[in-house]
């Protein structure tokens, strides 16, 4: 997206919101301007819930005096993507001049002044001086005046009139404006006070009089805010008083009044607003804080005092410096001086975290923010803020991430886990030129052990030997189990030598090791495969592999032995296979023989549509169809993947645009892109252009990214990502919770659906770890606006599972098999 400056800023740069400042509409400039991709972003939110705490604060206070004052503002941009411009904000006023939104531009600095138009406000209090004068001239009179009082009173700015009971014997004309009438005549023919009043107020305070009338002065109620009736039934909010006056000889109420339903509304919506920022503040924090320009604490609110379980005495008059110098703080000090350099240069944080050792014993983890105060001629004041003790969820967060990244049996690294840590060890070997090593062991006869004396048996075997192993390798090594019996570990910054030592002294610790089992001495031994992690290796699958054909040809050698693998260690007929399905799948594209199924996946929410994935096969000369598991990888190494994913996107295509109907029933319609294809640009265009020009609207199309090329390639998968979500395409992870690090890439990649990977969920019945990671994914996923999709449900137990787990769809062989589309 281009950045908006000064010259190319659109005029329609335009947005409204309305009184409890929600955004109603804003054009597209004025998002992408405000940094956002659509106004879908920002419309039927808040400040608060798209930018940072300061920012939202700001926004905030400036937009309430808005509302409250009907009077605009001009601020500059401190946050988007246009410098030099500012934002101006305007009262939408309605029919009775009570605003009723505001209206928001950007604009250049230069054009400010202009944008702001100047606004006037008719005020009641405009008079008041001239009141209280003439009010002094009117005071309790005692005799007859005749024409002159009510010439008088014909004279007065606000309401007046004189009632005998509740019978009104005199208007002036003030009253009859301020009431809706068109004369004072046709007020009077409203005959009675109760016709234009609402006096229960009054009533409450004139002990027990049914009018405002009384015996003596003294016993006539005081100004009150009392209700009045239009004469088109709209109520007016009146501030009015009486007193006591003799009309035409007789005695009578002089019942004066002025409109304040402006400032009654001004007050009730500032009420509101100040009661619904307590609202907000309290959600957010558990307590809050104020510095002065010192930096000193000034107030600490009474809860902060429970959450470091020390006195607040303690820590008024001191500031952050002296905090970080208490024995109970557990910090990173590099971390914590980049929080003492924003305060000391006065600048707004959000979410700061800091660990503190509570007098209990137990670490607590705060998280505060803070904005920076200045007065009115920008000298700065101080600081005010929020916090939150944080310490239940961070557990809660460290827990899950353990659970997802280690075994349960052994405590050890899981495979994911190690996955992730040799693919950043790949990335720095081709880019940092560093070099390490990678050894899978595999155990030898460890079924011996489970075969005579069970499962039991051989799960305390694992645990045992895992403690043996971890002693033996360096504390800067990763050590894992990544499978049933088999082991790898990743040698940081190790060279071939050294590596094989290592290598060797694992493989002792293994021979040398004796498990007794109720009696019984087992003995067992491992083959050791060594692989050097360098540039040469692209990806994991490769590495992988490698280790795993030097291990295969350990065990070939006689097992309990160290192998080292070399690049002529690949079978000949591993390579020659890999070669023939390049020319396979070559030939199954020219001649037309790839072929497309698709599989139903099934909403789990009701009245929402089901939807299919397409899905790829070749079919063979003897028309025997083949899975693409068999040569995906071959396609992958010899890049004929892009070919791949044009030729099922033409076809599927072409069905749809053949068969209306189906995608008339159908929601939604998934394809698969290999990372060659979302990441080529040309591609990628080329793609999406087939899809505009398509009769098949765009909305109905969902790619389908693979969690692991997603994130090997995230630049490239972000870009595609918001070009596909512009044109109105949906965009999926799919094999989700591959990688730890997938949370995180989860909240920053603005895709709509999350596939959570089926090596979770078909185990989600009796793994406690694969149950708690598919409700974690699917709640966080949730949390940030993204629907998610179950794969792998074989069987009714699951669907029901992921039903009560609150999945919003689901895929699998219980949901459907895929089924082949004839007549390609």
């Amino acid at each position: 997206m281009a950045k908006h400056t000064t010259r190319n800023m659109p005029s329609d740069c335009v947005a409204l919101k309305d009184t409890d400042l929600v955004y109603l509409a804003c054009s597209t400039s004025f998002a992408n301007a405000m940094g956002f991709n659509s106004p879908d972003d920002m419309i039927g939110k808040t400040d608060i819930e798209l930018f940072d705490a300061d920012i939202a604060m700001e926004s905030l206070k400036t937009e309430s005096d808005v509302v409250l004052h009907a009077k605009s503002a001009t601020r500059p941009m401190r946050y988007g993507r246009v410098p030099h411009h500012v934002l101006v904000r305007e009262p939408v006023l309605a029919a009775d001049r009570v605003v009723s939104g505001i209206d928001m531009r950007i604009v250049p600095k230069a054009g400010a002044a202009a944008a702001a138009s100047k606004r006037e406000y008719y005020r009641d209090g405009m008079f008041h001086d001239q009141l209280a004068h003439r009010q002094s001239d009117v005071h309790v009179v005692r005799k007859p005046q005749g024409a002159d009082y009510k010439n008088l009173l014909d004279s007065l700015p606000h309401g007046a009139m004189v009632c005998r009971g509740v019978k009104l014997v005199y208007v002036n004309r003030a009253a009859a404006m301020i009431l809706g009438y068109k004369s004072p005549q046709a007020l009077l023919r409203a005959s009675v006070l109760t016709a234009v009043f609402r006096l229960e107020p009054w009533l409450d305070l004139s002990s027990g009089l049914r009018l405002p009338m009384a015996r003596r002065q003294s016993e006539l109620p005081p100004r009150i805010e009392i209700q009045g009736i239009r004469g088109d039934k709209q109520a007016v909010v009146l501030n009015a008083w009486a007193r006591e006056v003799t009309w035409l000889n007789e005695k009578a109420v002089q019942l004066s009044f002025v409109d304040n339903t402006e400032q009654a509304l001004a007050e009730q919506l500032l009420i509101e607003s100040e009661q619904r920022f307590k609202h907000y503040a309290e959600a957010s924090a558990d307590f809050f804080w104020e510095m002065d320009a010192d930096l000193n604490f000034t107030y600490l609110s009474q809860e902060f005092e429970t959450a470091l379980g020390m006195p607040i005495s303690r820590l008024l008059g001191r500031n952050s410096q002296e905090l970080m110098q208490k024995q109970e703080h557990a910090n990173n000090d590099d971390q914590w001086a980049e929080q003492l350099d924003r305060l000391l240069h006065h600048q707004g944080f959000g979410d700061f975290e800091f660990k503190w050792v509570h007098p209990d014993g137990n670490i607590r983890v705060i998280r505060y923010s803070g904005v920076p105060v200045f007065s009115d001629t920008g000298q700065f004041t101080g600081y005010r803020g929020t916090g939150r003790d944080i310490t239940g969820k961070h557990k809660l967060v460290e827990s899950v991430a353990y659970q997802a990244s280690h075994d349960s049996l052994t405590g050890l690294v899981n495979r994911r886990k190690f996955e992730e840590c040799a693919r950043d060890a790949i990335h720095s070997a081709r880019n940092a030129q560093d070099t390490h090593a990678l050894c899978f062991l595999d155990l030898d006869n460890f079924k011996v052990v489970n075969d005579s004396c069970g499962h039991l048996a051989g799960d305390e075997l694992l645990r045992q030997l895992s403690v043996a192993l971890q002693a033996k390798v360096r504390k800067s090594d990763v050590l894992a189990r990544i499978g049933g019996d088999e082991f790898a570990v990743l040698l940081y910054n190790c060279g071939i030598s050294e590596a094989l030592r290592l290598a060797d002294q694992l493989r002792s610790e293994v021979e040398n090791f004796h498990f007794l089992w109720e009696g019984n001495r087992f003995s067992v031994g491992v083959s050791v495969g060594l692989v050097l992690v360098d540039k040469r290796w692209e990806n994991i699958h490769a590495l992988f592999r490698a280790a795993d054909m030097a291990c295969y040809l350990a065990k070939d050698a006689g097992r309990n032995r160290v192998v080292v693998y070399q690049d002529n260690d690949l079978p000949k007929s591993v390579r020659q296979g890999e070669m023939q399905w390049a020319d396979q799948i070559n030939a199954a594209i020219n001649e037309q023989r790839v072929r497309i199924a698709y599989q139903k996946i099934l909403p789990l929410k009701k009245n929402w549509r089901s939807y299919f994935e397409i899905l790829m096969r070749l079919r063979n000369p003897d028309n025997t169809l083949v899975n693409p598991a068999a040569f995906l990888p071959a396609a992958e190494r010899y890049g004929i993947s892009t070919r791949l994913d044009e030729t099922v996107v033409d076809a599927t295509l072409a069905w749809l645009v053949q068969n209306p109907r189906v995608f008339d029933e159908l929601g939604m319609c998934s394809i698969n892109l290999s990372a060659s294809s979302f990441a080529n640009e040309v591609f990628a265009q080329s793609l999406l252009k087939k899809i505009q020009q398509s009769p098949l609207p765009a909305e109905r199309f969902c790619f389908e990214l693979s969690e692991t090329s997603t994130i090997a390639n995230l630049s490239s998968a972000t870009k595609f990502v918001t070009l596909a979500s512009e044109l109105g395409c949906k965009v999926a992870l799919d094999n989700f919770g591959s990688g730890l690090s997938s949370f995180a890439y989860m909240r920053n990649l603005p895709v709509h659906y999350v596939k959570i990977d089926g090596l979770y969920v078909r185990d989600v019945l009796d793994d406690a770890t694969d149950h708690a990671m598919v409700k974690a994914i699917n709640e966080i996923a949730r949390t940030l606006g993204k629907k998610t999709v179950a794969t792998f449900v074989e069987n009714g137990r699951l669907l029901s599972r992921m039903r009560d787990l609150d999945v919003d769809y689901a895929q699998g062989f219980h949901i459907g098999e895929p089924h082949l589309i004839e007549h390609q």
